[in-house]
């Protein structure tokens, strides 16, 4: 547990003496030079491996560095070498992240580099606790059932070429996700959150492709854009429903901003972007934005008055 105090107020205050100052204010002292230590050494290693990929430009030789950085990052952390941890810290996403980045490009990019990929970015998220690596396991896994992001001068892309198939998958892992997270302990539910709110963001992805283009990969009613413009709405509605009645913010703002977007997406679709179409759907947003402020000015005071316990509200 870390706590911030003030300890020249304290001392002003007459709250500590000076012993406890001058012992208080030591303990600071070395734990900043801990920290800029292992921000110095951390910056060092980064050059080192960048510049080792670049002289080499191997696949394999940056798939064994990355993975020989990550393990001396997951001992660090395994071994809770606490002057060493923070740097342990930045070693093991970074050998996962460079692995990875080895791994795909010998597959080329194929399913199995991904599948690789992300089971090495969960490994690395338990070992060092990163909920950056939570996540990218997630897009992982999406990149192999053949989803991609991209992005060019002022232009952003996202890929999903099998929409239903993606909001099945991840509809599961979501779900699996914060199953998980009920019952482990709290350093790792935090990860497990995280992964499935990362799984619910891509849920909500292949519903938005599916709305505007369908799915080419299945027959009759599950090929018409209809059917994801109808699913999506109703699966927005229900988890904000949900979410709202488990006191659960992030879930509620998250069908909130779905929502929003789901609106203007088909109400431009389909009516064009007219002057009047405009002023109306600005006016749903207002409306979506104040309730949604609404809701979360209550949840906050229910916070405040102890209501709602902080165990219910770490998802």
């Amino acid at each position: 547990m870390k706590v911030t105090l003030d300890i020249d107020q304290l001392l002003n205050d007459g709250r500590i003496s000076q012993d406890e100052y001058n012992r208080l204010k030591q303990f600071a002292s070395e734990s900043t030079t801990s920290l800029a230590l292992n921000i110095v050494l951390a910056f060092g290693i980064v050059a080192v491996a960048g510049g080792t990929i670049a002289l080499l430009q191997s696949a394999a030789a940056t798939t064994c560095l990355g993975l020989f950085v990550g393990i001396v990052g997951g001992y660090i952390c395994a071994a809770n070498l606490n002057k060493w941890l923070l740097l342990g810290r930045i070693l093991l996403p970074l050998g996962a992240l460079t692995g990875a980045g080895g791994i795909i490009a010998a597959t080329d990019g194929h399913v199995e580099g991904f599948a690789i990929t992300a089971c090495l970015f969960v490994v690395g998220a338990i070992a060092a606790r990163s909920g950056l690596l939570a996540s990218l396991s997630a897009f992982a896994m999406l990149s192999a059932l053949g989803g991609s992001t991209g992005y060019e001068h002022a232009a952003y892309y996202l890929c999903i070429e099998k929409p239903l198939l993606t909001v099945i998958v991840f509809s599961l892992l979501a779900a699996l996700g914060y199953f998980v997270s009920q019952r482990i302990p709290l350093a790792y539910s935090r990860l497990a959150i995280i992964f499935s709110r990362t799984a619910i963001v891509i849920v909500n992805f292949g519903f938005w492709v599916g709305s505007l283009w369908g799915d080419g990969d299945f027959n009759s009613s599950f090929h018409s854009d209809w059917f994801f413009i109808i699913g999506w709405a109703i699966l927005i509605l229900a988890v904000g429903i949900w979410g709202a009645y488990r006191n659960l913010p992030w879930l509620v703002t998250t069908a909130a901003t779905f929502g929003a977007i789901h609106l203007y997406t088909q109400w431009f679709e389909h009516f064009n972007a007219t002057p009047g179409s405009v002023i109306i759907a600005g006016i749903f947003t207002i409306i979506i934005a104040y309730a949604l402020i609404s809701y979360n000015r209550r949840i906050k005071n229910l916070k405040a008055n102890g209501v709602i316990a902080e165990a219910a509200n770490k998802n």
